[in-house]
């Protein structure tokens, strides 16, 4: 029998009663730490006022008496220490809960989540939240939130910025394949304001680009995520952990349990124990409450996916590629205004709230505002994917994750100078911006924070990735290395590292190589080193190792480094040695001259070349056996693509458009967080 529409697992119908049975748990797992206000001594973050407004979306999912003390635990997140300010998530959460649970609220605490909302949407009409090449997340939520308060408080101010924020994210779309910050990272914030405007919008010219938008954003996540792996794959601007389980939550609530191996309620609970060992506090004290407050916020609302796109979640046949164009900003990390950091329970950081303070450090090191080529493709255990270029310290512009023998496993890239230590949040780093400015940080989902360039190629399965060092710390260099940082929570892997200096990895079902490129050193112990490091594997690749030396920002960008990344399918050889044995037979030129770093690799079907400049971050070419690659704007390999919106080119001819461009300028020029 031919299903029909109601049957599909990414039906409205579907959405929904897994949103019950999530809601269910959550309550079972955060009622027994609450008290009858709503207060929590042991629950990490709730002091954070989204999470609980977040949360209590899954109490008014329940029944009466459910419902009563959801109105207790938003009463509790209203009387938290408030400041007027761009409190975004803020916004579009009492905004979520306001349009759907409003007659489930008592009339009190309907009214003052009314005021708390008018207080904060002024803010969202600053510059700063549009989609201009970061923070895509923001501007989606901020478009939400003032769609919704442009209706409920009759302000057309607001609700003329939410139309022109979503037509200069169509304007993005049409151009580009997706939005900045590609990837895992902001993925879940943008698809749920999306899919509220389109759910509770009055305004039908909202409700319709909004789901053209949201449309167009579940084919960049289809295109990355692996059904191999159950994951989102490839590269991602906001780099997150190898097993994230908020995106999974996410969509498994859209689309069913047939596109995970992580047991979704499991997949929480162990989050929230997980997160109270990495953050340094007692697990038999407290409980992480952030997992089950960002379920009940993403399950809050109907999606809407294609079914061409869904498909691809569940299934994609081996040698599946996702091509498409991105762009970001110019940033900037040594202009900045003091923070002071606010601390709540356990001692934890809630929130940094910025001073009036610029501090500008000389020479530090920045990215330019450029286009990036993103490709990821699928094997029959393991997905590969890169960018041409990251931008935050965060970003992965090279990432694998695959499917071993038991469990899963990930492999990423960092640029390490002096030693910088992976590991749990509990490790902290300094990145000194100058010699009398340190930079405290833990490690961000297990990694330590970037400290160089990374500029990528792909071509199926094979990664030319190369990197040289910032600006970073240059009148204390001790070390200077590429990291390639393997995942270990499902056990150890181990490299073999050839005397030539090849190395290959087994891990079952899936056979890696890396061929190294240290183009230009000044000393060290050992080009090639692999050890243990904070639950890692980490392979270096030295450029630097010794005595305290000054270099300049021009003799840091010398020191080309970086590695061919092959990977394949266990079962494509008939043993781990011809796989070995072939990767033997790549030949690799790595020069520097003219301001260029050019680069060759090839093997018997394959020669891939790239020149670009290390001064400049600018690239001179990228080709596959010889033909210059030009990335399309937006491409799968089976064809599945063709009908989405906005990749028919159609072009916006003179004034056509001109009014949201007109109302996009009547913003506030004024930054609450400049980079200039």
């Amino acid at each position: 029998m031919k299903p029909t529409s109601h049957m599909k697992p990414h039906s409205l119908d579907e959405q929904a009663n897994r949103r019950a049975e999530l809601a269910a748990h959550n309550r079972s797992k955060l009622r027994p730490l609450l008290g009858d206000d709503a207060r929590a001594e042991n629950l990490l973050w709730w002091d954070q006022d989204r999470v609980p407004i977040w949360a209590c979306n899954s109490f008014f999912l329940g029944d009466a008496s459910d419902i009563a003390f959801g109105n207790v635990i938003l009463g509790y997140a209203l009387v938290l220490p408030f400041e007027p300010g761009p409190a975004v998530f803020t916004a579009a959460g009492l905004a979520g809960v306001l349009a759907c649970h409003s007659d489930k609220l008592e009339p009190e605490v309907r009214a003052a989540a009314q005021k708390r909302l008018a207080a904060i949407l002024p803010f969202g009409m600053m510059a700063d939240f549009q989609f201009h090449g970061y923070n895509d997340n923001m501007p989606v939520m901020w478009t939400w939130a003032l769609a919704y308060g442009g209706e409920i408080f009759n302000e057309p101010r607001f609700t003329n910025i939410a139309w022109a924020n979503l037509c200069q994210l169509k304007d993005l779309l049409r151009r580009r394949g997706t939005v900045a910050e590609y990837g895992q990272g902001y993925a879940t914030h943008r698809l749920t304001g999306l899919a509220h405007i389109g759910q509770h919008s009055g305004d039908e010219r909202l409700r319709e680009l909004a789901g053209q938008c949201e449309a167009r954003l579940w084919a960049e996540v289809a295109g990355h995520w692996s059904p191999a792996v159950s994951q989102i794959g490839g590269a991602a601007m906001r780099g997150g952990f190898p097993v994230i389980h908020e995106t999974t939550t996410l969509l498994r609530h859209v689309l069913g349990d047939a596109i995970t191996r992580i047991p979704w309620r499991d997949g929480l609970d162990d989050e929230a124990r997980w997160s109270v060992r990495s953050l340094g506090c007692d697990e038999t004290k407290y409980l992480f409450a952030y997992p089950y407050a960002y379920s009940a916020e993403f399950t809050s609302a109907d999606y809407h996916v294609p079914d061409a796109v869904a498909e691809l979640f569940y299934r994609k046949e081996p040698g599946f590629t996702f091509r498409c164009m991105s762009e970001n900003g110019y940033s900037n990390g040594g202009i900045f205004c003091k923070q002071v950091p606010v601390y709540g329970q356990g001692g934890l950081l809630l929130t940094k709230t910025l001073t009036d303070e610029v501090v500008a450090i000389k020479d530090h090191p920045q990215h330019g505002a450029q286009p990036h080529e993103l490709t990821s493709y699928h094997g029959a255990n393991y997905v590969v994917g890169s960018s041409s270029t990251a931008q935050f310290a965060t970003s992965h512009a090279f990432r694998c994750t695959y499917r071993r023998t038991e469990g899963v496993g990930a492999v990423c890239v960092r640029y390490n100078i002096n030693d910088k230590i992976p590991g749990e949040q509990t490790i902290i780093n300094k990145y000194w911006k100058s010699p009398d400015y340190p930079e405290e940080k833990g490690n961000y989902c297990g990694l330590y924070w970037d400290c160089g360039f990374t500029h990528a190629m792909q071509h199926k399965n094979t990664v030319l990735c190369l990197q040289e060092p910032a600006n970073f710390e240059a009148w204390d260099i001790r070390s200077l290395r590429t990291d390639i940082c393997f995942w270990q929570h499902d056990g150890k892997v181990d490299p073999v590292v050839d005397d030539d200096g090849l190395i290959t990895i087994n891990e079952g079902p899936v056979y890696m190589a890396i061929h190294p490129l240290i183009g230009r050193h000044a000393e060290r112990k050992q080009a090639v080193k692999v050890s243990e490091m904070g639950g890692w594997k980490v392979v270096s690749l030295y450029n630097y190792e010794g005595p305290s030396r000054e270099f300049s920002q021009r003799d840091l960008a010398k020191f080309g480094n970086g590695f061919v990344f092959e990977v394949r399918d266990a079962s494509d050889y008939p043993s781990y040695e011809a796989f070995q044995n072939e990767m033997r037979q790549s030949r690799i030129l790595d020069l520097l001259y003219g301001g260029r770093r050019k680069v060759h690799y090839a093997r018997a079907d394959l020669w891939l070349s790239t020149q670009y400049c290390p001064y400049a971050q600018t690239k001179m070419s990228t080709a596959v056996n010889g033909i210059e690659q030009v990335a399309p704007q937006f491409d799968f390999s089976d064809g599945s693509h063709v009908g989405l919106p906005f990749l028919d080119h159609k072009p916006a001819v003179g004034f056509e458009e001109w009014d949201w461009v007109q109302t996009q300028m009547t913003r506030e020029i004024e930054t609450y967080n400049p980079r200039e």
